[in-house]
């Protein structure tokens, strides 16, 4: 085969901007590069040239991502940052001070992880190893990648502005990929970097077919691959292997034999030439295509009933056959080639050799996701050791913050299904995995759990969880039902327990508008503090003060209860920024000092305990209190860094990003930024429930039109308020209804 590949053909300006690409990123420009295109295009080539010359000047890692493993947790940092963390050199020093967040990522022990402590870790290692020199992250086919490692990359493209770092990717722009949404957001980066490789031209394919058949090809024979492949270098490069192999002189006469081939040439010629194989070597090919990741040459050979010298071989003719790449690991020189192969299977067949692959994996001691991949593509048989590996393995992908490989793992082995005495542990870790994948999924599978657990303590884990859930559904009057239900169960001696179902019964009666404050009176009895010990009691305290607020009471008694909550961190150490907001609240009303202070102290926790949720929170509300004390500037990226965490990871669903819209929008308001400001009402859900996120975007749209002069409107909107917070006001008159009447009475001049 000639040296000159159809890969990089043309792709003179193409392979310009990935150069200055590299330049840029050692000069501390990081940014990200996205080369996207239809299947076969060059994408895979291009990134390889730009891999090759960033060598000489970055530390280079990359990965590949696969269709079959998008489930696979982590698969594609893993691939990018394991070699090195695992080995000598600069790599494990790289997981020290904020990157040892990330180390359960590699680490086989179940050591306790979350999704945002693992992500700011993963950032700190990637800072880490360019500080000591310029980074280059390269993933080929970044649409199949699993969703932890996108959500990694879309963090890390938001952050890396003057860094020396840069991350390149080849995405397919026909597949919608595992998560659209979230690559949406990587393409959509202000920084990002477009490459979109064209298609070669006719002159190019002549050039082409001339130096691989032969320079006297009859140009009508050139012409008609141009046609058949539609100028695109890999189904041209297969097309010419396949005419190669037969033998086919690129005269006129043979004109149409290109055209029998067609566009389908990846199919059409990998699987003539793959059956002109001897029979083990096909069995190879098809082994290597059900491993995926896991198609190291033991298990390839043992998979296909070969032993391994045999396998070695038979790669190596797969290899000069060009359907498995040269270079190890074990892969297909392309997705389509593997596609080819893999799809020849019937689907039976299929998962019965993932089957295979999974039990001769699991005898082999391979690590517990990559059998648990496996096991997703096999058949349900209620065989008990399969239900034990997902379970565990979803625990694993769980406490890695690898929330959806984690719903897929136990979801599967659900279906095994489980044996009956672990039914009840695999419906909770699974309810739990989906409270930030699938809220709806969440309630169903915690509610089973509920109605199977024993343990009336862990009756009240569960309901406390469910209880949080309801709160941002449709219904949140059922978080009341549960809390109550629970409570009912609890058993003497265990008041902690008690305290804290009392304390997110009022937590969502309040916030969510399930009940008024004639409830609230059985708060009154603790406005001096709760005499006991425990995170029940502080929280508690925390209910108690925001609700004392909201009856006006003294600003400095209602401000020391809250501090009182949050002493001693036990409340900050335990809670996921649910009553943490509540005593915040009343010390923002307040306008205490230690409301801008405590922040630091609670987002140190939430980085501690990897919540996603408490991370979006401390953001949003640190963000609205540097808002309350005038901060505008401050309080904005912080509002809008909440916004894109919530929208990317879907937690809380529109109930939850009504906090977001809000606040978001206030602020922009004040700082007369309207056309921001009308975007972001425009995006934002209708408004339809009695919570204070739905509240919050109310009294938003009420300023936005007062601002823009529209009183009707403002009214409107106001007195849409009124009626929603009716609940928390008391009959009192909130300052929006107040404001859009009295400026309906005298119109305010229109702002430009």
């Amino acid at each position: 085969m000639p040296a000159t590949s159809p890969a990089i053909v043309e792709r003179e300006q193409e392979s310009a901007t990935l150069a200055q690409s590299i330049a840029a990123a050692g000069d501390g420009q990081g940014h990200l590069v996205l080369i996207d295109g239809p299947a076969g295009i060059g994408k895979t080539r291009l990134l390889a040239e730009m891999r090759q010359q960033a060598a000489l000047s970055m530390t280079v890692l990359w990965a590949r991502a696969s269709e079959l493993e998008r489930e696979y947790p982590f698969g594609v940092v893993r691939q990018l940052f394991e070699a090195l963390v695992s080995g000598s050199g600069p790599g494990p020093a790289a997981l020290a001070g904020a990157a040892e967040a990330a180390r359960p990522v590699f680490d086989s022990p179940a050591d306790e992880g979350g999704s945002f402590a693992v992500l700011h870790g993963l950032y700190w290692l990637s800072l880490n190893l360019a500080e000591q020199q310029p980074l280059l992250l390269a993933v080929d086919d970044l649409q199949w990648a699993d969703r932890q490692s996108l959500r990694f990359l879309a963090y890390l493209a938001h952050r890396m502005e003057g860094e020396r770092m840069l991350i390149a990717a080849t995405r397919r722009s026909s597949d919608p990929g595992t998560d659209p949404v979230v690559l949406a957001d990587i393409a959509h980066d202000p920084l990002a970097v477009l490459v979109h490789p064209r298609p070669l031209s006719a002159r190019a394919v002549r050039e082409l077919v001339q130096a691989r058949l032969g320079a006297d090809a009859d140009p009508s024979f050139c012409d008609e691959c141009h046609v058949a492949t539609g100028g695109n270098p890999l189904l041209l490069r297969q097309l010419l292997t396949a005419l190669e192999a037969d033998g086919i002189r690129p005269t006129a006469a043979h004109t149409r034999l290109v055209s029998d081939i067609g566009a389908r040439a990846v199919s059409r010629s990998v699987l003539p030439r793959l059956s002109r194989l001897p029979e083990q070597t096909r069995a190879v090919a098809r082994a290597v295509a059900v491993l995926g990741e896991a198609a190291s040459l033991p298990a390839v050979a043992a998979l296909a009933g070969a032993d391994e010298t045999g396998a070695a071989q038979a790669t190596a003719e797969l290899a000069r056959a060009e359907i498995l790449d040269r270079e190890p690991p074990l892969r297909f020189v392309h997705p389509l080639v593997r596609d080819a192969v893999y799809e020849e299977l019937s689907p039976a067949e299929r998962q019965l050799e993932h089957a295979r692959a999974a039990t001769l994996l699991r005898e082999r001691g391979a690590p517990e996701d990559q059998v648990a991949t496996q096991l997703l593509n096999a058949p349900a048989r209620g065989t008990a050791w399969v239900a034990d590996l997902l379970h565990s393995a979803g625990q694993a992908a769980r406490r890695k913050g690898a929330a959806d490989s984690a719903v897929a793992y136990l979801r599967r082995a659900l279906a095994e299904p489980p044996p009956p005495e672990l039914r009840p542990r695999t419906l909770t870790e699974l309810g739990l995995a989906e409270t930030l994948t699938d809220a709806p999924q969440a309630i169903e599978h915690l509610t089973a759990a509920y109605a199977a657990a024993g343990d009336p303590l862990e009756r009240v884990s569960i309901a406390l969880e469910l209880a949080r859930l309801w709160c941002f559904s449709p219904t949140p009057q059922r978080a009341l039902e549960v809390t109550r239900e629970a409570a009912a169960l609890v058993p003497p001696g265990h008041d902690d327990a008690l305290m804290r179902l009392e304390a997110m019964k009022h937590f969502a009666s309040i916030h969510f508008g399930v009940a008024d404050l004639a409830l609230a009176r059985e708060l009154e009895r603790y406005r001096d503090g709760v005499d006991a010990q425990g995170p029940g009691a502080r929280m508690l305290e925390a209910m108690t003060a925001f609700v004392w607020m909201l009856q006006c009471g003294p600003a400095d008694r209602c401000a020391a209860l809250a501090l009182r909550a949050l002493r001693g961190g036990e409340l900050v150490a335990v809670d996921e920024s649910f009553l943490i907001i509540a005593a915040m609240s009343v010390l923002i009303a307040a306008d205490r000092e230690e409301a801008v202070t405590m922040w630091d102290t609670i987002r140190a926790a939430a980085h501690r305990r990897g919540s996603l949720f408490s991370a979006l929170a401390v953001n949003l509300w640190s963000g609205f209190t540097l808002s309350r004390r005038g901060d505008l500037t401050g309080a904005e990226p912080l509002m809008r860094q909440a916004d894109r965490g919530m929208q990317l990871w879907g937690v809380l669903g529109p109930v939850g990003r009504a906090y977001a819209w809000g606040m978001l929008t206030e602020v922009l308001v004040e700082r007369g930024d309207l056309p921001a400001a009308r975007a972001i009402l425009a995006g934002a859900a209708p408004t339809e429930g009695p919570s204070e996120g739905e509240n919050h975007l109310r009294r938003a749209r009420a300023e936005y039109a007062l601002a823009n002069g529209d009183t009707d409107t403002a009214l409107a909107a106001a007195e849409d308020y009124a009626e929603h917070g009716r609940h928390r006001e008391q009959g009192h008159r909130p300052d929006a209804v107040r404001d859009a009447q009295d400026r309906r009475a005298a119109p305010v001049e229109r702002l430009p």
